[in-house]
């Protein structure tokens, strides 16, 4: 197996230390427990305060709180910590708390110790033992660490019980005269085993600990990819936000469920997966500013498929009418005359998306620009007739059909035979509805009676389903989308761009307006790429 220790060493943290995983794990365990233990430290003083233990130094606790209160600070700051100077602040909290407790014990003893009662001051000896174990095992469960680091820090722990003999051996002799006349070498002994006892099932447990957190780690591996976050699911997989072990840049990844793959024999199986990844390299070959990259593809060895997409910052149209309302018309053909870009070039390659909605169009921020949107999930339909196919014969799904039925055009909804670009036109119409009145077309939630819906009934007039005010030349650009005979609609998403450029409100949004509006709305927008495959209205 000497062949797999370069492999091994690419992928950064699968060898004891898991790099800046570890950093990363470490620092929010210490974030909570730094204050945990100081809450520990604190409860402690207030105790010795509250029962009348003068001979207790409060300041000695109070001093060791306001350190754990300045640690924390740090941990949750955005100040930026290597590992080793988190494994600094881990050896400084715990050190402290186990001395604080013997601190506490051994003013306890020399108490007993005055008053001539070896048996009470035997006993905290005993319970120093306890207080040892319990910090052992805190370290172990909660601390991400190696087996022989642990061995080296849990053994130091093991000590604790000698600490109050040996400082009484200096500082009052004659205290640990009484202890000796109660603790013989049995005594010593017996306490001695349950220590090492200890040290050995505390070190096993941290080495049993990393072992699993490794082949995690490992299992989360993707191709070149390191999963690190899990960010969405739906019906067919999840989108995981990743990194790229060599060159630390971040991405969405889609994994597809093999259950979700409708292949009943091995050939089946083998058709499907040729498909899927024509249809993934004909996605990555589309150069649309306004189209989703697609860094990477692949199946993973228990036939999980994947795609590697660019992380984007921001939301998808669905949950920005959702949260902040209907758009403007300017922000609608703003954002929609973008949606044609991507369109007007995926449809010259042939390929028909089949699933234009508001959660397949993302906007977000792209360098300095707002309001960029990005389309979704291109490149499972691929409509071509030189293949000797239909669209229908594309990736298949268990249980689910092509599109979600607020959004689909009546020939989709019918699986005609052939569908064109202006299938996707009629989709981009829904979706320019909800943008703007924030309503679905067919207000029904039976997924059959939409579908009825979208093949019978005229679409309502837009200012029927809201009172703001639509532009006429607007909501005539939208109803002309959706109309059921293709034939009528726009011929192409470029025609429906220039018509939306003739609107009159076409140029009211500008970039200014979208930065303005992203500053005051979203200043800190986190990076969550839609898991397109959520469900919407009747889905």
């Amino acid at each position: 197996m000497r062949g797999e220790a370069p492999k091994a060493a690419l992928i950064e943290g699968t060898r004891p230390g898991l790099g800046t995983e570890t950093a990363d794990l470490l620092r929010g365990r210490l974030k909570i427990g730094a204050p945990l233990l100081c809450l520990t430290v604190t409860l402690f003083t207030l105790h010795a305060a509250f029962f009348g233990h003068t001979e207790y130094p409060l300041w000695y606790g109070g001093v060791i709180a306001v350190v754990f209160v300045a640690f924390s600070a740090l941990l949750w700051s955005q100040v930026p910590l290597t590992l080793g100077q988190l494994r600094l602040v881990e050896l400084t909290l715990f050190g402290l708390i186990a001395l604080n407790y013997l601190a506490n014990q051994y003013i306890d003893a020399l108490r007993w110790a005055s008053q001539g009662d070896a048996v009470e001051t035997m006993a905290r000896i005993t319970s120093t033992r306890q207080a040892a174990y319990a910090i052992m095992a805190t370290y172990a469960l909660f601390i991400p660490n190696t087996w022989r680091r642990a061995l080296v820090v849990l053994t130091a722990m093991a000590f604790l019980p000698a600490f109050v003999p040996l400082v009484m051996r200096f500082h009052d002799p004659e205290a640990l005269a009484l202890l000796r006349s109660g603790m013989g070498v049995e005594a010593w002994t017996y306490v001695a085993i349950w220590m090492v006892v200890g040290v050995a099932i505390t070190t096993a447990g941290t080495h049993i600990i990393q072992v699993l957190r490794v082949e995690a780690y490992e299992a989360r591996q993707l191709g070149q990819y390191r999963l690190t976050e899990k960010i969405g699911a739906g019906g067919m997989g999840e989108v995981w936000k990743a990194k790229h072990r060599l060159l630390a840049r971040p991405a969405a990844v889609k994994l597809v469920r093999p259950e979700m793959i409708d292949a009943k024999t091995p050939d089946e199986a083998h058709t499907t997966l040729s498909r899927f990844e024509r249809e993934a390299q004909a996605t990555a070959s589309l150069r649309s500013v306004h189209t989703i990259e697609i860094y990477d593809f692949g199946i993973t060895d228990d036939g999980v498929f994947y795609y590697v997409m660019e992380l984007l910052d921001g939301l998808d149209l669905e949950n920005l009418v959702k949260e902040f309302g209907p758009l403007s018309p300017a922000r609608t053909i703003y954002l929609l005359q973008q949606a044609c870009d991507s369109l007007a070039e995926a449809h010259a390659h042939s390929l028909i998306h089949r699933d234009i909605k508001p959660a397949n169009l993302f906007t977000c921020r792209m360098g300095r620009a707002c309001d960029f949107i990005k389309i979704l999930d291109f490149g499972l339909v691929k409509s071509d007739p030189h293949e000797g196919q239909t669209d229908t014969e594309s990736l298949t799904v268990v249980g689910m059909t092509a599109g979600t039925p607020a959004f689909m055009s009546q020939e989709l909804v019918l699986s005609k035979p052939y569908l064109d670009d202006r299938s996707d036109i009629y989709s981009l119409g829904c979706v320019a509805y909800w943008m703007l009145t924030g309503q679905y077309m067919f207000d029904v939630s039976n997924a059959m009676e939409v579908a009825v819906h979208q093949v019978n009934t005229e679409p309502p007039s837009l200012s029927e389903r809201t009172e703001l005010e639509i532009p006429a030349d607007l909501e005539q650009v939208v109803l002309a989308c959706l109309r059921k005979d293709p034939n009528h609609r726009p011929a192409s998403a470029e025609v429906l761009a220039g018509m939306l450029a003739e609107c009159e409100s076409a140029a009211a949004w500008t970039d200014t307006d979208a930065r303005a509006w992203w500053e005051l709305h979203m200043p800190g927008a986190t990076t969550t790429p839609s898991p397109s495959d959520q469900p919407t209205q009747a889905e």
